[in-house]
């Protein structure tokens, strides 16, 4: 048995096609992954992010060390920060956990006192004591 081969006008077309079909939808991908969401959107990430930094450091890289040598304000600032990120809307649609302000300090002046705790986060370490609650 032989296989019948296809007219070379078939062959021809078909990746053509195809070509046109994949260039057409990744033009339509491109021009929809560029457009603004709806105007809020556009003003809401064209809006400069706030970054506290304690000892010199961001939140996400603050260590035991920057708590232990922050100052007063940029403690506060830590405490206030991590409320509202670990509180604010979860991916489920609720609200994560919190700890009051006066817990977050006693947490981590607890918890930093130690030597062994220099390079814990501090983000780690109270979403972990929030998890709890």
């Amino acid at each position: 048995m032989q296989s019948i081969h296809a007219p070379a006008r078939l062959r021809t077309r078909a990746p053509r096609r195809s070509l046109a079909l994949i260039a057409g939808a990744a033009a339509a991908v491109a021009v929809v992954t560029h457009l603004p969401l709806s105007a809020d959107h556009a003003t809401r990430s064209s809006a400069p992010a706030t970054v506290k930094l304690i000892a010199g450091v961001p939140l996400q890289q603050a260590r035991c060390a920057q708590w232990q040598v922050g100052t007063a304000r940029e403690r506060d600032a830590m405490v206030d920060v991590l409320a509202k990120v670990a509180g604010g809307a979860s991916t489920t649609g609720g609200f994560g956990a919190t700890l009051s302000p006066g817990e977050t300090r006693a947490l981590f002046t607890r918890t930093c006192s130690s030597s062994i705790a220099r390079g814990f986060l501090l983000y780690e370490i109270y979403n972990r004591a929030a998890a709890f609650r």
